[in-house]
């Protein structure tokens, strides 16, 4: 009798042992499809955004660029013409770190995400020290939130150089244009 009180005790706290386990490992699993969840939908959003207009407005600003260098002959030149075209140039020098920040996030979305499903496997098969998963998790919300302020500024400097574009560009070739059609014309 004494022996399957001992046996009865050994089987609860094993049942019980194991659903603490399984409750921290689902615990575990919403961290990390919490975090593939806001993965995907930057990523959704970041390929939404109109890459091929970035190149357009890249080549574009330097279009302009080399129109003014090669037809404009004005004797002087008024502020803010001046300004818009230093406008420009920012826009045209900027646009590498923008080319450098989209090639870094294109990337990046494939990595974390093995990262997560490698953590995901692991956890789920018990791989590795099981204290050490909590560290693993807050180590990859730590890059999440990396992730997330990369994309942001992305997106904030991108939306900003396109306005900016498109506020200025049509004043700088309109200011050019007489001069080189009378260039051509010759």
């Amino acid at each position: 009798m004494k022996n399957k009180t001992i046996l009865s005790l050994l089987l609860v706290q094993l049942l019980l042992f194991s659903s603490c386990l399984d409750a921290e490992k689902k615990a575990h699993f919403r961290d990390i499809d919490s975090m593939v969840s806001t993965l995907d939908s930057l990523e959704k959003a970041f390929n939404a955004m109109p890459n091929d207009s970035f190149s357009i407005v890249k080549s574009n600003a330097a279009a302009i660029e080399k129109d003014v260098k090669t037809y404009f002959m004005e004797d002087t030149v008024d502020h803010q013409f001046a300004r818009k075209m230093n406008r420009l140039r920012g826009i045209r020098k900027g646009s590498d770190f923008i080319a450098m920040r989209r090639s870094f996030l294109d990337s990046i979305f494939v990595f974390q995400k093995e990262q997560l499903r490698i953590l995901r496997e692991d956890i789920d098969n018990g791989a590795g020290k099981r204290d050490e998963y909590h560290n693993y998790i807050d180590e990859e919300k730590k890059n999440m939130g990396v992730i997330e302020s990369s994309f942001n500024d992305y997106k904030l400097r991108f939306d900003a150089m396109r306005s900016e574009y498109y506020d200025i560009a049509d004043d700088i070739r309109a200011r050019v244009k007489p001069f080189k059609d009378k260039a051509l014309k010759q």
